[in-house]
């Protein structure tokens, strides 16, 4: 199917992309926490910590979602509705670009720690 159609096509290289840059992000943590400011290997690692908390808000927002997805199958006659799942998609996609930025901005060590680790949550 993923030569077949092009829309899966489409939305494989869309994850692809986001992924990667999901990843490179990852990546950009011990240059920052390790290398650009120094701190000892443990100490580096806590900063995923934040990341950690974003995740469980994303899944707050996707377990709060989940009312409404049922609400419009149901409306659906059963059958599934991909529109209904856009909501949290946006919100995230929002955050996580404007974390991406906002990481980047404040990975300088002239910036306080926190910065970045709190943009980190937004990823």
């Amino acid at each position: 199917m993923l030569l077949t159609e092009p829309i899966i096509t489409c939305i494989a290289i869309y994850a692809s992309f986001v992924y990667g840059l999901l990843f490179f992000q990852l990546e950009s943590f011990s240059f920052v926490f390790y290398q650009e400011r120094g701190y000892s290997l443990v100490v580096s690692t806590l900063p995923f910590l934040g990341l950690f908390v974003g995740v469980l808000c994303a899944l707050t927002i996707n377990f709060a979602n989940q009312a409404f997805y049922r609400k419009a199958v149901a409306n659906n006659r059963g059958r599934a509705v991909p529109e209904a799942r856009l909501p949290p998609m946006l919100i995230g996609g929002i955050f996580f670009s404007a974390g991406m930025f906002w990481f980047g901005w404040t990975s300088a060590s002239k910036y306080s720690w926190a910065l970045p680790t709190v943009a980190a949550g937004t990823l």
